[in-house]
């Protein structure tokens, strides 16, 4: 019943000649009602078989018997014929079949079925041929670094065209996968996270593996069930889209009367570079609360510092390094949260010399002092503050007394003494991480 349509020009009904699909199709007696005109649209691709039967009944007694059936099949955009049979029968039916149109877009099957009496039945039918499967892109996902979880997901967005243009049989349904490596390093298997059968094809990502970096991928069916590929993706399978989903730590800077802090960078935020960034960034919670940055030069083993007085700025303004330490003083206790992605797995290359290093904890992952000590090469002390206190752990890890281990969290950051070994190239402690699965 069409009634719901009357007033609109015209409505269309696509008819899908496949088969293994789920969408075969058997129309017996179809009556249409509504005050609208209906096209009937046959979608069918290079596989579909077509038959075509025509048998003489008449009226008892005067069955003539005979067929001769034609078949012509041309491409209606040049108007030439790309297939041609006929056949006869003395009695019963005839049968031409299975044939294929193997040629893309809209072709006419004219049939044309006639007795020994010349009496002619004429009939025509125009068929969609749609060889191609859909293509699909994931729209841009802005910014590339932001917070997604389960109660903030990420709409994930994508644009599908099924192809030939004007034959294309439509898009039946789409389906997201994606991966993840925690330092945007080593991914994952691809895992299906849904599958939309209706445009808008979106998807509400909640960053199942919590943070760290995440790409996509998106393929699709058409009605015809031809799918794009790969499908399911690979290994080699490029991402279609990548996002990361951010990680915010929360940092108790401590005052007790000398106010000083070790901390490191435990993400890349967007706004902090540079010592002056973390001081403005630091006041932005508590106007005029943090007066000091200061770094370990490890070339000369000695401290430098960036100090804010009066609003002003002196000292050496150094850039911030990830996977070094800095001491933050404050003047009051405060609370602080800083956002940002995670460190990237290759981006702590730190030069480590001989005498003290201060070096900084940027990974999600806990470990101690021992682990860190046997990571350096030539490394045979390590030291942490501790600023409620506002002095040194006592007694220090020293790795030929490994009874004094301690503990060391994302964040935080510990001098390592090494006496030998010349030079050392640390990665932050990567290459002994013990990721989570999936």
């Amino acid at each position: 019943d069409l009634s719901a349509y009357d007033g609109q020009p015209s409505v269309y009904i696509g008819f899908l000649a496949i088969s293994g699909f789920g969408n075969d199709i058997y129309i017996d007696d179809v009556n249409i009602t509504g005050n609208t005109s209906v096209i009937v649209a046959y979608y069918v691709n290079f596989s579909t078989p077509i038959w075509v039967n025509a048998t003489d009944n008449g009226t008892d007694p005067c069955i003539v018997g005979s067929v001769n059936l034609t078949v012509d099949v041309y491409n209606a955009t040049t108007g030439a014929v790309i297939y041609h049979k006929s056949v006869e029968v003395e009695s019963g039916w005839a049968h031409i079949g299975p044939f294929h149109i193997t040629e893309e877009c809209v072709h006419w099957i004219n049939i044309t079925a006639r007795d020994d009496l010349n009496n002619t039945a004429y009939h025509n039918e125009t068929v969609y041929v749609d060889n191609t499967p859909p293509v699909s892109t994931i729209d841009p996902i802005t910014p590339y670094c932001q917070h997604i979880n389960a109660t903030n997901p990420l709409t994930i967005s994508s644009t599908i065209t099924d192809y030939p243009n004007l034959c294309a049989s439509g898009v039946y349904n789409a389906t997201l996968w994606y991966r993840y490596a925690r330092y945007n390093n080593s991914f994952t298997d691809w895992f299906m996270f849904g599958t939309d059968t209706s445009s808008p094809w979106q998807w509400n990502f909640t960053a199942p593996n919590g943070s760290g970096y995440y790409q996509f991928y998106v393929a699709s069916y058409d009605n015809l069930g031809q799918q794009e590929h790969p499908f399911p993706p690979n290994e080699t399978t490029s991402p279609k889209g990548r996002v990361s989903a951010s990680y915010n730590h929360t940092f108790e800077l401590v005052y007790n009367h000398t106010g000083w802090n070790l901390i490191t960078m435990p993400v890349k935020h967007k706004n902090i570079h540079k010592a002056n960034d973390l001081v403005e960034y630091i006041d932005s919670f508590s106007p005029d609360v943090c007066t000091v940055i200061t770094r370990w030069d490890r070339e000369n083993q000695q401290y430098v510092s960036y100090v804010v007085q009066d609003g002003e700025g002196y000292g050496v303004n150094f850039s911030l390094v990830p996977g070094e330490g800095y001491f933050v003083y404050v003047t009051a206790n405060i609370t602080i949260y800083m956002e940002g992605c995670l460190i990237e797995y290759d981006e702590i290359n730190m030069t480590l010399k001989l005498g003290y290093n201060m070096i900084g904890w940027a990974n999600l992952e806990p470990t101690n002092a021992s682990r860190i000590s046997g990571n350096i090469s030539g490394c045979t002390k390590v030291t942490k503050w501790n600023a409620s206190s506002q002095r040194w752990f006592i007694p220090e890890y020293i790795a030929s007394d490994p009874s004094h281990d301690f503990n060391i969290t994302i964040g935080e950051a510990m001098f390592a003494f090494r006496p030998t070994g010349g030079n050392f190239v640390w990665d932050g402690g990567r290459s002994m991480l013990v990721l989570p699965p999936p």
